[in-house]
């Protein structure tokens, strides 16, 4: 039986490759000084297998891509091993088909979160603390922090993390407000910074504005975004998580009163403004195209996306407004997936010395050893004021993974979806679904909660 499964992973694995990406030629990039010390691992091949035929999801040739391939080539001549990269779209399925034929697929994974997730809650990866004595998850700058890295924990065990050191890795976050800065002055507001750093932005504002921008005769809309997105935000803005922690038993913080209220006003939102919210797809081409005042984007995909238009001299970044009963500066939100995993195995029969290659190949890049140099390079390529930089650092700080792929998130979607279209009123459609919210939250979302805390110095 083994070895047809192994003739069958074989199969797979050769028409995968037929279409992937293999080791890209090296590129003259400046130098990077490893650490001194040495070991040998005498020509082993250390390998990584992707979802992607990107090599570790960076375009050819683009100084991230040659800064990369620079420093595989100085950790081969250091450890004296051979790094490779393979990919598949389908890597998740050919890492289950591997784990049936008992065989390795490779010795360590890079992966979208979503397939990610699935193989950690399947059991075919390796728990960090297996190699944690190399790999120090409390070091942040290097592998995210411990809210982002929520989501490379699953049943309460930590699988993998982020190469948060290395430019456009961004953290994932669900949704921040963008204005279109040449519609929102030329209809007579200021530098909507200004209104943040004032304290004066709010949904008073943000609700003005979403009107007054607007020209439906021009077709120009007040902001690109959807009905369920206003609702979740409303919410979310508020800082308002998964869990109550003031509840003797683990419960959803869905029965607040404070939830109900950011429901209701953003059923009211939608109800009043519905003619200026238009959505053409979550590709937001309508305020890329200049034809929207604002939008509310996946903030990591859409920077990169928009500083290339020319439909806009200026953009700005700015957090959902929350309410007036939050506390001053709550920007909260979330994210599910769109975000590059490091993991291994649990077939994995070289997991120190593949530790040792990954902590060395996903160190600080060269020339951004730092968070001040890697903020540089965020202003100078996806942003275009750091004022936007500082705000989406603040949003991502105060966020958290929606289990989203573990659908979690799927009751309290569906309670958003009831009030703002106005089938139900928020707090018949919590009692609805709140059930449902706290099963998941107490079996899924706090023994996560419990034992990612129990990975980290404080």
């Amino acid at each position: 039986m083994k070895r047809i499964l192994s003739a069958v992973l074989v199969i797979l694995l050769v028409f995968a490759l037929c279409s992937c990406g293999g080791q890209p030629e090296s590129e003259a990039v400046p130098e990077y000084q490893l650490d001194a010390e040495t070991e040998n691992f005498a020509g082993m091949e250390i390998s990584f297998f992707g979802d992607t035929d990107l090599f570790f999801r960076y375009e050819a040739h683009s100084p991230a891509y040659d800064a990369l391939v620079k420093r595989i080539r100085e950790v081969e001549s250091r450890y004296n091993c051979k790094i490779t990269y393979n990919s598949s779209s389908s890597a998740d399925s050919l890492v289950t088909a591997s784990f049936a034929a008992g065989e390795p697929l490779s010795d360590a994974l890079f992966l979208d979160a979503k397939p990610f997730r699935t193989l950690a809650a399947g059991g075919y990866l390796l728990d960090l603390n297996s190699y944690s004595d190399i790999i120090d998850v409390n070091d942040s700058f290097r592998w995210g922090s411990k809210n982002v890295l929520e989501i490379c924990c699953c049943n309460g065990h930590l699988y993998g993390v982020t190469p948060a050191a290395w430019v456009d890795k961004m953290s994932p976050y669900y949704f921040l407000v963008v204005t279109n800065d040449d519609i929102v002055m030329k209809n007579g507001y200021s530098d909507p910074h200004e209104y943040y750093e004032n304290k004066t932005w709010n949904r008073t504002l943000f609700e003005e504005m979403v009107r007054n921008c607007a020209d439906l005769d021009a077709g120009i809309y007040g902001i690109d975004t959807s009905a369920e997105f206003i609702g979740r935000m409303a919410v979310y803005s508020d800082g308002i998580g998964l869990t109550d922690t003031s509840s003797a038993t683990p419960r959803s913080t869905w029965h607040s009163a404070s939830v109900l209220d950011n429901l209701q006003w953003a059923a009211d939102f939608v109800a009043a403004n519905k003619q200026y919210i238009t959505q053409k797809g979550e590709s937001y081409d309508l305020f890329i195209e200049g034809k929207s005042a604002m939008a509310m984007p996946a903030i990591h995909h859409f920077c990169r996306k928009i500083i290339f238009t020319t439909a806009m001299s200026s953009y700005s970044v700015m957090p959902f407004p929350c309410s007036d009963a939050a506390e001053p500066g709550t920007c909260g939100g979330f994210f599910s997936t769109g975000l590059d995993t490091i993991s291994m195995p649990v077939l994995t029969t070289t997991e120190t010395e593949t530790a040792t290659v990954i902590n060395a190949m996903w160190a600080p890049m060269d020339g951004y050893e730092t968070e001040d140099a890697l903020d540089s390079y965020y202003i100078s390529n996806i942003f275009f004021k750091r004022a936007d930089l500082e705000i989406y650092k603040n949003c991502v700080s105060n966020s958290r993974y929606n289990y989203w792929v573990e659908k979690v998130f799927t009751p309290l979607e569906n309670i958003i979806s009831l009030v703002v279209s106005g089938q139900s009123t928020p707090s018949q459609a919590v009692e609805q679904y709140i059930d449902a919210a706290d099963e998941v939250i107490a079996n899924v979302v706090v023994p996560n909660e419990t034992g990612l805390s129990e990975y980290f110095n404080n």
